[in-house]
């Protein structure tokens, strides 16, 4: 049986900005993902929470080029 996950913000984040210390650990854990060796869920309002936090960092453009 496969592992399920919920991934929250935070790890989408890490992830995204290659945020210190935990975006090797999330780094891993999208890898797991992408091997189909993980299923992951997340939430349409992290979604927004992520839009909203990046965009306020980055150009809008390359935000939603990111969660794409």
């Amino acid at each position: 049986m496969k592992i399920k996950v919920f991934v929250d913000t935070n790890i989408i984040i890490d992830f995204l900005t290659q945020r210190e210390p935990f975006n090797t650990s999330a780094a891993l854990l999208f890898e797991y993902i992408k091997r189909n060796e993980i299923t992951a869920y997340t939430s349409a309002n992290n979604i927004a929470n992520i839009h909203y936090i990046l965009s306020n960092a980055s150009k809008q453009s390359n935000v939603r080029q990111k969660i794409a």
